[in-house]
């Protein structure tokens, strides 16, 4: 991640903070139309630049962690 965002993908300025933020701070229940969460396995393959592939019917979350 740390070669790959400045080199590659530039900076949000803190986007993806917001998102998450916004996302706890507004209930579904009020905010009905609220977008879902990306996967964890996106957003991983996105900021590393490493290509994940899911094969047949399994799913194995690959998350960066902290």
């Amino acid at each position: 991640v740390l070669t790959n965002v400045p080199q590659i993908l530039p900076h949000e300025g803190g986007e993806l903070w917001a998102v998450a933020l916004k996302h706890v701070l507004m209930p579904r229940l009020f905010f009905p139309e609220k977008p879902s969460v990306a996967l964890d396995t996106s957003l991983t393959q996105k900021y590393t630049g490493i290509l994940l592939i899911e094969q047949g019917g399994w799913h194995t979350n690959i998350p960066m962690g902290c």
